[in-house]
């Protein structure tokens, strides 16, 4: 039995980690437990054998502690040899096997165009073909063949009065479809710049030109087009002698964007159902826009041409600004039944909006008339006329409010005269 100054201590386990624990630890723990073998044992030792005991189990601790920080610092200076070791595995062999081969694709084998270098010059396969500089010719490009792309490439071809056109597509016997024709000039050809009269769905694109129809006799000037054509963003700038800025032959064309200084008229279209839409016409001989049935004519400037825009029947004439210093013509004038005139600004001409004999139903609204020579309007019976206010003169105005309106009517349809 323990005496009464003793501490009774709990025995620890015979086998807890017996199997690592070193000799002194072990033969100590075995001379404990042989005393009270697996139960409660008095520690009523001597102190030598305590401090023994301690000695033991803190060397086993050390050792074990310097242990597994060699591992560690093994395992820290391996780890990047290993790493390397992998990435060598993973990356291959680091020799080359050879010079390395051009592995890009050509500009023509990603885009197989033909060079046009000398006119004139006849395509007569589909394809796509280009200019390497400015080219000069007794006669033209003639495009003979369907699906093909014609890209100018900022150059020019120039004509004589003598050439021809500078671009023909087709002919009346084989017309021609599925044409683009892009980014450059045709000037001082004997007809047209462009001639595409017999082509149907052809796409005009940053073509410009000047002093075209240099022959002085004949149809010509800037451009001519077929069916179902686009032109976008092209100018033309003729001289008196030139002919039309642009002539529209057939049906289902779209203008945007398109300029046209001088020439005869701005743009003459035969057989209608075309439109013109933010395209300017400035110091034409005649009519800024001659357009028949059904043509639509919206946001464009007329600027300074005798006539301003003739519409036919069932044409649409909205959004213009139609002006002129002393036009001898009218701003706008209506050639058949039903056409619709709204929203333009017309000013400077001897009448502002007038209709032709027979150019009945049509509908006339919103516009504003102004500074015309010989009377602002002129329409005949059987129209559909919105009321026509005529705006007063105002007083002097200094500040943020005053003004005498713009008449008595408050009609938002009313039309504006002064």
């Amino acid at each position: 039995m323990p005496c009464s100054g003793c501490r009774v201590l709990k025995p620890r386990n015979p086998t807890h980690r017996r199997a690592r624990a070193p000799e002194a630890y072990r033969a100590a723990l075995s001379a404990v437990h042989s005393v009270v073998p697996g139960g409660r044992w008095a520690a009523a030792m001597a102190p030598l054998e305590i401090k023994k005991l301690k000695r033991a189990q803190a060397a086993w601790h050390r050792r074990s502690t310097h242990f597994f920080y060699k591992l560690m610092k093994t395992i820290c200076i391996l780890s990047p040899v290993l790493m390397l070791s992998l990435a060598a595995m993973a990356a291959g062999p680091l020799t080359p096997p050879g010079a390395p081969a051009p592995t890009m694709k050509t500009l023509s084998e990603i885009e197989p165009r033909k060079l046009i270098s000398s006119l004139p010059f006849g395509i007569n396969e589909p394809g796509s073909y280009y200019l390497a500089g400015d080219l000069t010719g007794t006669g033209g490009i003639l495009i003979a063949a369907d699906n093909v792309t014609l890209d100018l490439a900022g150059f020019t071809l120039k004509g004589t009065a003598t050439s021809g056109s500078g671009i023909k597509i087709g002919s009346e016997s084989l017309p021609r479809k599925n044409i683009t024709i892009k980014n450059g000039m045709v000037t001082g050809w004997q007809f047209y710049g462009v001639d595409g009269t017999y082509g149907t769905s052809v796409v005009l694109e940053n073509i410009s030109g000047s002093g075209n129809r240099s022959g002085g006799a004949g149809n010509g000037g800037g451009c001519v087009v077929g069916t179902s054509s686009v032109v976008r963003s092209c100018s033309f700038s003729e001289g008196v002698n030139s002919g039309n800025g642009f002539e529209v032959m057939g049906r289902n064309n779209k203008f945007t964007g398109c300029h046209v200084t001088g020439g005869f008229n701005g743009v003459y279209s035969i057989l209608g159902f075309n439109s013109f839409v933010d395209c300017t016409f400035q110091d034409c001989a005649r009519a800024g826009i001659s357009a028949w049935a059904c043509d639509v004519v919206r946001q464009c400037e007329v600027i300074n041409c005798n006539l301003g825009v003739e519409i036919g029947a069932r044409g649409v004439v909205k959004g213009c600004a139609i002006t002129s210093n002393g036009g001898s013509g009218g701003g706008v004038t209506t050639l058949g039944v039903g056409a619709v005139v709204e929203a333009n600004t017309v000013a400077g001409y001897a009448i502002g909006i007038q209709t032709a004999s027979g150019s009945t139903g049509g509908l006339i609204i919103k516009n504003v008339v102004s500074l015309s020579s010989v009377r602002n309007f002129e329409i005949i019976a059987g129209n559909k006329v919105a009321e026509i206010v005529s705006a007063p003169a105002s007083g002097a105005i200094s500040g943020n409010t005053g003004g005498a309106g713009v008449g008595t009517s408050t009609n938002p349809w009313a039309n504006i005269s002064y």
